[in-house]
């Protein structure tokens, strides 16, 4: 009997132990709304089903629904990924996570990053019951209010602990419903943060600002058919996002937007960024339709900085990257080649330059831009031996080895990067003009240099 009972005082001592790594209410938090800060939670449940993968997660007393993405898909172990980390009952802490209202009262959280927490579980914690079964817990009781029998001196009239806890009964992040036809403006009320939109949202409504403003374009595809196209990017204080709309719709909203100003933007489909076309920072973008809404607003908008993550390939390194591969590259600019204009083989009018970048690999290469990036690039930055880092460029075989820029790239003169001063030093040696390049020498003609698809 005596060893009875010191067995399930050790499974108690047990249990306890485990219950303590998990986040306290992070579950029944997530349920109305809120977001706890890299919360720890175990994974009840798990079913990966192609682009489905869902599954539930607890906090030891309460659960709620989850939606991974492809990246985090790839953590789980599986008969086709054995190495993988994660599986049932592992207790993980979610980094990168938002909480999608799919409706009044129901929400999902969609994790785009999480990590194994470096305590693990034996098996499941505790005996979990669904969130929104259980219901939120009522907070602690407040003192007794003294009634008021007209307005505060501030002329807002006092409330009671009973009316406060009213006012909690509204679901956070509560937005309204949008205009029913897309000729209507889009509904003000409270505005969906941009870091909130993710593929489950259903209505939506943003305030954001245009930072990046397309040309109309036009394309043929492999069937033949030429269309319209058009891109955006728009911004508020959480974040950012690209805008793309096709055909007639693509038409209208480049009539409607203009760069700087404010919109309110709705009724869109939501889905993942293919980032070979789209380096904003943001795991989806939105494409417009014919009932979605640009309206615009007169407001002085803050918006979302964007802090971009490079992950530099020396420039000596470049010739063995595979052709069409993406490359972020920094260097300093030894040459700036004139504005070019050319006709491409399907008969496109573009615009290119060629500049010349080297780095303190001790290599230079051929960088392309085209379009506007071309005409407005800074014909000085070779004389004042600008450092340029850029982010998305396209490698290409032409010329040897070349790269060339496509729409989605991104440029930042100077930027205030450890890099950056590195190479700034180096080129201020004089090192540069020695650099070995990758790159024929040629001058003008052609379409080549990579990215001739702007």
């Amino acid at each position: 009997t005596c060893g009875c009972r010191g067995k399930q005082r050790a499974n108690d001592i047990s249990a306890t132990s485990d219950m303590s790594m998990l986040t306290p209410n992070a579950c029944i938090d997530m349920c109305y709304g809120e977001k706890p800060t890299r919360p720890v939670v175990q994974l009840v449940d798990v079913r990966l089903q192609g682009k489905n993968n869902k599954g539930v997660m607890s906090d030891g007393e309460t659960t709620f629904f989850a939606v991974f993405n492809s990246a985090v898909a790839k953590m789980f172990r599986s008969e086709s990924n054995p190495d993988g980390q994660v599986e049932l009952y592992s207790a993980v802490r979610l980094t990168d996570y938002t909480i999608s209202t799919i409706s009044a009262e129901t929400r999902v959280a969609i994790v785009m990053g999480m990590e194994m927490n470096e305590s693990q579980p034996e098996g499941k914690i505790g005996d979990p019951v669904s969130a929104k079964d259980k219901g939120k817990p009522e907070p602690a009781e407040l003192p007794a209010a003294t009634p008021s029998k007209g307005p505060s001196p501030g002329g807002h009239s006092n409330t009671t602990p009973e009316s406060s806890q009213q006012s909690r009964v509204a679901p956070a992040g509560f937005a309204p419903k949008p205009a029913a036809r897309a000729s209507e403006p889009a509904a003000p009320g409270r505005p969906t943060p941009i870091e909130a939109l993710n593929p489950y949202s259903r209505t939506w409504t943003v305030r954001a600002k245009v930072t990046e403003n397309g040309e109309l374009r036009s394309i043929t595809t492999k069937a033949g058919e030429t269309m319209s196209v058009w891109e955006m990017v728009i911004a508020d204080e959480s974040g950012e996002i690209k805008c793309t709309a096709w055909r007639a719709d693509a038409e209208r909203f480049a009539r409607i937007a203009e760069l700087g100003s404010t919109y309110l933007v709705s009724r869109g489909q939501i889905k993942i960024a293919n980032k070979r076309y789209s380096s904003t920072a943001n795991n989806y973008e939105i494409t417009l339709g014919a009932d979605s809404a640009m309206v615009k607003q007169d407001v002085e908008l803050k918006t979302f900085t964007p802090t971009y993550h490079f992950d530099f390939t020396p420039i000596a390194d470049l010739s063995a990257k595979p052709a069409n591969s993406t490359v972020d590259v920094i260097g300093s600019v030894t040459e700036v080649g004139p504005v070019q204009n050319i006709v491409s083989k399907a008969g496109r009018e573009l615009v290119k330059r060629v500049i010349n970048l080297s780095d303190d690999s001790n290599a230079a290469i051929e960088v392309t831009l085209w379009g506007k990036s071309a005409e407005t690039f800074a014909e000085d930055a070779a004389a004042t031996a600008a450092v340029i880092a850029f982010k998305g460029l396209v490698v290409s075989e032409w010329n040897t080895r070349s790269l060339g820029a496509v729409r989605s790239t991104k440029i930042q003169m100077d930027p205030d990067l450890p890099q950056a001063k590195r190479v700034k030093a180096w080129a201020d040696t004089g090192a540069a003009s020695a650099a070995t390049s990758l790159s024929i020498n040629t001058s003008g003609g052609g379409s080549g240099g990579g990215g001739a698809s702007m």
